[in-house]
């Protein structure tokens, strides 16, 4: 009895660990851009992908659904969730109102940890920007001056140099998302498929900074609705910037000078920098303003991108 009771309880314990690795995969490639918005998700094709039974790709596809990432449709089954410039907007929306109570908070109540935390992801970010720069994978700015701030540097703050960096994921943009994608790398640098290794680790202490500013906030489940927005906005950038349709590219020439220039300012470090500045010196006004603007770029950015997507349009295609 007690060695049937010992293998039952070892088979649960490998299906769960079977449906959370389908689970992390399947999250992984849908919020990175490599299954492309509205993408069938088939059982049959899902298993050889990821050498992984029916039963927990089931279960990981409805866990999914749960978030918002995947939607099933009548008569079509699992696929990944649709991505459009409303949504988007809305997304931000959330994005502003969550991060800036959550900052708010963390400020008042973070210590020294909370302050070492936030100099230490800042510390990553510049690295990672910098490995980025010396692999030849980033904007180049050449002379170009440095983009300015969204708001006056703060007092003390000093000179900051900006990266030319992208908060974007990238590997998925040449694998399943068709040849549309490719004068994109005319504006946030060349990185072919299967070497986006420092992209993969801008992304990560990119994040790292922004929950970093956050760590200190009380609200455990605004942290957890930050992270779920955090993840479907890096899916819908991704869209807009590489999906055929979505934010495509005008011309050969990749985006036009406008969207060129936004784009620019947007991914420029020094962003994040007065937010830290912000955020150590206890300023909360300063700190929530440079938020909400940072967000607010952000949407104005991507309304730039999405209009080239449809002449005459707005560039939403759902």
């Amino acid at each position: 009895m007690d060695y049937m009771k010992s293998w039952v309880g070892t088979m649960a314990d490998d299906g769960g660990r079977r449906v959370e690795a389908a689970l992390t995969a399947l999250r992984r490639d849908i919020v990175s851009g490599v299954l492309a918005p509205d993408a069938p998700l088939r059982l049959m094709a899902l298993s050889k992908r990821y050498d992984i039974g029916y039963t927990p790709l089931r279960e990981a596809l409805s866990r999914l659904e749960a978030t918002g990432l995947v939607v099933l449709q009548p008569n079509r089954g699992y696929r990944v969730a649709p991505v459009s410039l409303t949504e988007l907007e809305d997304l931000e929306q959330a994005r502003s109102v969550v991060e800036t109570a959550l900052l708010e908070d963390a400020i008042a109540c973070g210590d020294l940890a909370w302050e070492s935390g936030i100099v230490a992801a800042h510390h990553k970010l510049t690295g990672a920007a910098r490995a980025l720069t010396r692999e030849g994978r980033a904007i180049a700015y050449g002379a170009a001056a440095v983009p300015p701030p969204l708001t006056p540097p703060l007092k003390g703050e000093g000179d900051d140099r900006a990266h030319p960096l992208t908060s974007l994921p990238l590997e998925g943009r040449d694998r399943g998302w068709g040849s549309q994608a490719q004068p994109a790398r005319k504006i946030l640098g060349d990185c072919p498929a299967g070497e986006g290794n420092g992209v993969a680790a801008w992304m990560e202490a990119h994040d790292a900074f922004h929950q970093a500013l956050l760590a200190a906030a009380r609200s455990s489940w605004l942290k957890s609705f930050q992270r779920q927005v955090s993840e479907q906005l890096r899916r819908h950038h991704q869209a807009l910037l590489f999906h055929p349709g979505m934010g495509k590219p005008t011309g050969e020439g990749g985006h036009d000078a406008r969207t060129q220039e936004l784009l620019r300012q947007a991914l420029a470090l020094d962003h994040h920098t007065q937010l830290m500045n912000a955020a150590l010196a206890r300023d909360t006004p300063s700190a929530l303003n440079l938020m909400r603007a940072h967000v607010q770029f952000t949407l104005m950015v991507y309304r730039s991108v999405a209009a080239q997507g449809t002449p005459g349009e707005g560039g939403a295609h759902r």
